[in-house]
Order: structure tokens, then sequence, then C-alpha cells
């Protein structure tokens, strides 16, 4: 290999140099062949990569994209130091305007800014007019919710990023605030999360007593990441690649259902715990084998999306005040009767229905998994080594017996799933 590289190397040195001494008239180098950039359509090339059948005109195709001439995309601007950019809110309740340190002072087209007096929308501090030809002011805007959680004169604003895209402007900003130290409590909200019904919610005292039942909800929203994960197959097939809309749409609505989670342990005061469910993330994208069958996860909530939810769990109870949520072992929380704690896999019946096989009890299954999950979060509080948990669920349950529902709450209304019980006067979750 290292001989037959040499000698190519020097046919092609020598036939360049004489070709330079000589002109058109010697022999010039056949290879390597000389690419020139050709103007394209890019996009169209691409949906004509997606159309292509045979591996020749794939090929061709690839070529023609990897030659064409693109313009270079908008490159972000990096404002590495807050006081190269400070959002200011005009008069301290007025509208909001980013001031950018851009420009040089000696810069021909520099023109004098003014600005009015104003605080700085993060950390509160009094800002007061003045005029400066580095420096540039440009109408913002943002949402409420971020505008109360970030400009709310308790931040320090670190950095930002000044990204464009198509004809809009967008500041990203970085914001460092105190943390919250979180509150101690003795409820725990379990989280069971499906396909169907993406979310089941449960709040139990420490003694295992259910305080709320929450029904199944987000439908809808588990409808929407089916849609939007078929819609970017289908893109990707078309175009050979998938466009960011279909992804931002899925992290919306994993969004839409923290919140939801976040509010009602904020109401509740509870620890949110949830299902350890990082083995099904490890292997749900796997290879499978032929003829087997995908599970629902794969459906609805893949690998990246499990891990989003609780990452955005994490930051969103921690800026509420909240510890981290818990996890705890998935095994048998859908198969345990919450009444006398028998576990049997023949109890649900179905999606929705759970009839314990020993007592009778009856209920919605994803309710009732809530519920044992928040129940299974109270009792790694006081599990000692070596205890088993079905063990330590046993002896709860028995515990309970001292109450006419046995401790359960709203689950023992069979026929309403939807009763739900007051906090401190509050009805949660109307």
């Amino acid at each position: 290999v290292t001989r037959n590289a040499i000698d190519n190397i020097s046919s092609y040195v020598g036939l360049q140099q004489t070709f330079l001494k000589k002109g058109d008239g010697a022999q010039k180098p056949e290879w390597p062949a000389e690419a020139r950039n050709v103007r394209t359509n890019y996009s169209g090339a691409l949906d004509d990569l997606g159309l292509v059948t045979d591996l020749e005109t794939e090929n061709l195709l690839r070529d023609e994209l990897n030659r064409s001439d693109r313009d270079p995309p908008f490159m972000p601007m990096t404002v590495a130091r807050s006081r190269d950019a400070k959002i200011i809110r005009h008069g301290g309740t007025g509208a909001l305007a980013v001031e950018i340190n851009i420009a040089a002072a000696n810069d021909k087209k520099a023109k004098t800014s003014s600005r009015a007096d104003g605080v700085e929308a993060a950390s509160g501090e009094v800002v007061k007019a003045g005029s400066s030809k580095s420096k540039i002011l440009v109408p913002l805007s943002c949402s409420k919710w971020h505008e109360q959680k970030f400009l709310n004169g308790r931040t320090i604003h670190r950095s930002s990023l000044i990204v464009r895209k198509q004809d809009r402007w967008f500041l990203l900003a970085q914001f460092e605030m105190a943390e919250a130290r979180p509150i101690e409590t003795n409820r725990y909200l379990g989280v069971d999360r499906g396909v169907v019904n993406p979310v089941a919610l449960s709040v139990v005292e420490q003694d295992g007593r259910v305080v709320t039942a929450m029904p199944p909800f987000g439908a809808d929203i588990g409808a929407a990441i089916t849609e939007a994960e078929r819609k970017r197959r289908a893109e990707q097939k078309r175009r050979g690649r998938a466009s960011k809309g279909h992804r931002l749409s899925v992290e919306q609505s994993l969004h839409k259902l923290a919140n939801e989670i976040v509010s009602n342990a904020k109401r509740a005061g509870a620890q949110v715990v949830i299902e350890n469910l990082d083995g099904q993330k490890r292997t749900i994208n796997q290879s499978r084998k032929k003829g087997a069958r995908k599970g629902g996860w794969r459906k609805a909530l893949k690998r990246s999306q499990l891990g989003n939810l609780e990452i955005i769990l994490g930051y969103k109870l921690a800026l509420a005040g909240l510890k981290p949520p818990q996890k705890v072992f998935p095994g048998g929380t859908s198969t345990i009767c919450p009444k006398c704690g028998a576990r049997d896999a023949q109890s649900r019946k179905s999606q929705d229905a759970f009839e314990c096989t020993t007592c009778g009890f009856t209920g919605h299954a994803d309710s009732i998994a809530a519920a044992n999950i928040a129940r299974r979060g109270a009792q790694m509080k006081t599990i000692k080594k070596g205890e088993k948990l079905d063990a330590k669920n046993q002896k709860m349950v028995d515990a309970l017996q001292r109450f006419d529902d046995s401790g359960l709450g709203p689950l023992s209304n069979s026929q309403d799933y939807r009763i739900n019980t007051d906090f401190d006067g509050e009805v949660l979750n109307r």
C-alpha cells in the first residue's frame, strides 16, 4: 500500500511539474478530479433523495448534494458577559428591551442610542438614563411564564446567545437563581405513566392512607405525541431527514404533563414518586427478534421521551421548592390490591379495569397503580436492610384495616373515580 501511494504521488507531482513548464501541450494529471461547486435546489434534491429506489441514483444525488453551493447558515452571536446584553424594563413596570453592546464607539456607522430610566429586569438593579454609540436597544417580548420566572428582580443574567431563525431574532439567555430549600413532607404523590392515559396521580400519607386519587388524564397529549412521531417518521422517509418541529411538539407536550404534575405536588406539599424505568429506557429502541411485537411504550413515550420527562420534572420541581422525583422499583405496582395487599397479575382485567381476585376490590387500574407507587415511596423512607417490599406493603395494608375504608379514601368508591378530597379547604384537581 505504501509503495502504491508513493508511486501515485510521484506520478502526480511529475505530471503537474511538466504541465506547468510546457503549458497546454503537456499532459495534465487526471487524478484527483477537479470538483466544482454547482448551484442546486437543495431542498428539492433532498426530496428526490427520499424517493429513489436504486443505489446508483442515490449515490449520484448524494454527490450532487455534497457539491452544492449552499448559502452559509446564520451563525449565533455569543454574548458571554451580562454587561454586554442587559435586559432592561423601562420605568420599572414598562416594556422590556435588550441593550446589546455590539458596536465600536469610533465606527463611522455607529449611531447614538438613548436609554430612559429603568431597572435591570433580572436582578432589579436601577439603571439610569444615558446614551451610547457602542450599544443598541432592541424591543424584547417573552411569555408571562418566562417573565415571572426569570425577569422578576431575583435572578442574575449570566450570558446570552443571539440567533436568527429566518426573519426573526431570538435571545437565548442563561440565568442564575437562588436554590430553594426543598420542603420536608410526609405526603407522597405517585405518578403512573402509561400509553393510552399518559399520567394518573394519587397522593398518600406516610402511613399509606390515600388522600386523593386523580383520574388518568393527558389522553389528548398522548395522542399529540403519537401524531408528532408519525409525522416525523413520514417526513424522514419522504425527505431523508426530519425537521425540528416534530421534536419540539413532543417536548411541548411533555412540558404540559410535567407542569400538571408539579402543580399538584405543590398544592399537596408532596414528594413526587415515579417508577424507575431506566431498564426500559435502555432497551426500548434496541433490535428485537423477528416477529416479536414492539411494546406499547415504543408507540408513545420512547427512550428519549422517558428520560426527558424525568429531566423536565427535576428542574421544575426544584423551581417550585420541591425535592427531585424519587424513583421506586416498578414491579407489581399495577397488580397489587391496595385494600388487601394481594399481588396477582390476573387482577388487572384490562387497560383500565382492576378487580382483585382475592377480596373483589375494583377500581381504575391506573389510579390504583399511582397509589401503590406513592405507598412504595413512603415505604422506602423507613425500609430496613434485607426487608422485602411485598412484606413491607402487606404490613402497611394490615395497619390500615383499622379505618372504615381501609385507608383507601377516594379509591374506596369504585363507582366514581373522580372523587377528590380537600387540602386545607381547597379542592384539588378540579
